[in-house]
């Protein structure tokens, strides 16, 4: 015998029943099943309106059928037609009727939504607003406004009921058409209140972690947000002994964060915004996801803006300009620069004015070796005047840098020692900038002609960032350590490993520099021979 139900039937399994949960169908399985009912030369003749068809029924058999029929009975409807008509998520279910007066999807999620109580009713229309594709269960509990044990009796009940899916990583999901339905059985007077509340209790959720998370990677980074009086008596999850990794917590939720980024575009959410965006780049500066890094601080920005907070515009501006430069983004990134020196300038912060000439100078250290000397020594007399030490420290390692680029080879080196010494000197010592002033020593070791000091420090330096996981500059490192290793006459035995490992980095952090470096690759392996 064959059951069925929405609901699992877990009861049956006491007299040796097999569950077969269905999951739901492949966009394969859903091209087929619409060719099936509407005709295959209908199908073929609009191949990404029928993949976009597919998409929009997620996958559930009855709202394939449903937009299969509407097909058939109309043959002047294009798919392309019904495609745009479904695109609409407040559209999608009412035309999912088939000329009927009620959508049978709706018809058959109402029946399972009629069963709940009247609390967990209400809690499910609250879960449907969460901005993100998934959410664990205190992501559940602060959209409810509830206690964490109460949240998990209701996701229970609703994972039961195949209102919602458990991911492998505890997390829940809505099928995209429930999640509308979620959303539609709010009342229409209600929904704009009913988004806004759920919206500023998820913000402050992922605000209160991510600063906490923040913080764990470095305490004493500048900061524009004050969060004391919003982290006061909160539990930090991880300062716990098995507590989660701070970056890999932000790396797993990080689809999540840009979702509510995106969703707190109102008057009432710009300051907690911009408040995460500052916190969440932490994730950024280690792991260099640039598409979202660079989308994350426009929106910071631009609530900042809103927020009339200058401090906050000048920070969030001065950091947007790296992701843009390492998009290629030059132009955009002056803007931003000159934005953000205008908002530091209003501020009279002498530390935070430091941090924006600091960046000025990362720009100018493409175009004008001069100027970006002449930042770098601004920012650090700044930081010495805010009584800055990290950031004078700092910005010493940039000058370092800037002085080598103009050929001061000598005097670079002494700064750039100068500034690893006041690194691991600071209170709570900043190994991985530190790190980044070896690997900048190598490099001036390296057009001094000493080049066996040089390769000794970019692999000490290499070695480092990697067990930093600060793998952008890590990749510095070592493609510093493969244009050594082409010389003639060098050591080539780390060569392509080197290249591969730095191939990687680029890879990931969706750098445009990747594809070229990949063909750097390919060329050199093809050189060495089938034994490399």
């Amino acid at each position: 015998m064959l059951a069925t139900s929405t609901a699992k039937l877990g009861e049956l399994s006491l007299d040796g029943a097999r569950a077969m949960p269905l999951e739901p169908l492949s966009e394969r399985a859903g091209l087929l099943l619409l060719a099936d009912r509407c005709g295959e030369e209908r199908v073929a003749a609009e191949p990404d309106a029928a993949k976009a068809l597919v998409d929009h029924c997620s996958g559930l058999p009855v709202a394939l059928h449903v937009a299969a029929a509407r097909l058939a009975n109309n043959p002047h409807l294009t798919l392309h037609d019904l495609a745009t008509e479904l695109s609409v998520d407040e559209n999608r279910l009412a035309s999912l009727n088939a000329g009927l007066s009620a959508s049978p999807v709706t018809a058959i999620l109402d029946a399972s939504y009629r069963q709940l109580p009247a609390h967990m009713a209400h809690g499910y229309r609250l879960l449907g607003w969460i901005p993100g594709p998934t959410f664990d269960a205190a992501t559940a509990a602060a959209a409810l406004d509830s206690d964490p044990t109460s949240a998990q009796v209701l996701l229970d009940v609703l994972e039961d009921m195949s209102l919602l899916e458990l991911t492998e990583d505890r997390h829940y999901h809505f099928h995209g058409l429930i999640h509308l339905h979620a959303r539609n059985r709010t009342d229409a007077a209600d929904r704009v209140t009913t988004r806004l509340t759920v919206i500023h209790r998820v913000l402050r959720h992922y605000l209160i972690l991510t600063a906490f998370a923040d913080r764990a990677v470095r305490a004493d980074r500048l900061r524009i947000a004050d969060l004391a009086g919003l982290l006061d008596g909160q539990t930090d999850p991880f300062a716990a002994e098995n507590g989660p990794g701070p970056l890999d917590w932000l790396a797993a939720e990080s689809t999540n964060i840009m979702a509510v980024l995106r969703a707190a575009d109102e008057p009432s959410l710009h300051t907690p915004a911009w408040q995460l965006a500052e916190g969440f780049t932490v994730l950024f500066l280690h792991h260099r996801h640039l598409d979202d890094w660079q989308e994350s601080l426009r929106l910071g920005a631009r609530y900042a803006a809103a927020a009339v907070s200058p401090a906050a515009e000048a920070r969030l501006r001065s950091l947007l300009s790296r992701p843009l430069m390492d998009l290629g983004e030059d132009e955009q990134a002056r803007q931003e620069l000159t934005t953000a020196i205008s908002c530091a300038e209003v501020v009279h912060d002498p530390v935070l004015h430091a941090s924006v000439m600091e960046f000025s100078g990362r720009y100018w250290d493409r175009f004008d070796p001069d100027k970006a000397v002449a930042a770098y020594q601004h920012s650090r007399e700044l930081n010495i005047r805010g009584r800055e030490p990290r950031g004078a420290a700092i910005a010493t390692l940039f000058l370092g840098r800037a002085q080598g680029a103009r050929g001061d080879h000598g005097e670079a080196l002494a700064t750039l020692r100068q500034a690893r010494t006041d690194l691991l000197a600071l209170p709570t010592p900043d190994h991985r900038m530190a790190a980044r002033a070896t690997a900048a020593s190598g490099r001036a070791l390296d057009r001094m002609g000493r080049t066996t000091e040089a390769v000794a420090t970019l692999r000490e330096a290499a070695n480092t960032l990697n067990a930093l996981e600060a793998h952008a500059y890590e990749a510095e490192a070592l493609l510093d350590l493969v244009a050594i290793a082409e010389r003639p006459g060098t050591d080539r035995t780390t060569l392509l490993d080197d290249l591969r490992r730095a191939v990687t980095i680029h890879t990931t952090m969706g750098s445009p520099q990747a594809q070229d470096l990949r063909n750097r690759l390919n060329a050199l392996t093809a050189s060495a021979g089938p034994d490399r």
